[in-house]
């Protein structure tokens, strides 16, 4: 100590480490700190953090880790903006989720209300087996006629329509 105060030299404690064998082949590093006079009034007390072991005198190790906050580099590149660039993200994030619901529900509608889906199934079907069957411009002639029908409403609805049955 010089002058009353601590000398940064007597702060630091030594770290005795030892290889103990255990059981077999395995083998386990222990390590433990030399407790001084000088530094055994800066640091907690060991006795209240003793290690269950063979030895007593055997403690936890203290250790003082100075660690700067780094935060992942997609999250600075979002937050380098400022609060009212994430705000305004998060504002048209939302926008469009709720634009994808709206837009796409007249499509829902008429997909899922179509009474007899029959000939669609067929033309599906059909392309199938013509897809293994190795005839492509037959296939590229079904797939357009399946687009068409989609593409067009009257015809999707004609298409689609129970038929009765005359006796």
């Amino acid at each position: 100590m010089t002058n009353g105060s601590i000398n940064i030299e007597d702060t630091f404690a030594d770290l005795n480490m030892s290889l103990i064998q255990s059981g077999g082949n395995r083998s386990i590093w222990s390590g433990q700190m030399d407790v001084s006079t000088v530094n055994s009034n800066l640091t907690v007390p060991l006795e209240d953090y003793k290690v269950p072991s063979a030895s007593p005198a055997q403690h936890y190790m203290q250790m003082v880790a100075f660690v700067d906050k780094v935060f992942p580099t997609w999250l600075t590149k979002a937050v380098s903006g400022g609060i009212i660039a994430m705000y305004l993200a998060v504002v048209l994030l939302i926008g469009r989720a709720i634009r994808g619901l709206v837009t796409n529900a007249p499509l829902d509608v008429i997909i899922s209300e179509m009474p007899n889906v029959d000939h669609l199934l067929k033309i599906c079907h059909d392309i199938y087996l013509v897809r293994e069957a190795r005839d492509f411009e037959l296939e590229e002639d079904l797939f357009a006629k399946l687009i068409f029908l989609f593409r067009s409403p009257a015809t999707l609805i004609k298409w689609t329509r129970l038929k009765i049955k005359r006796e």
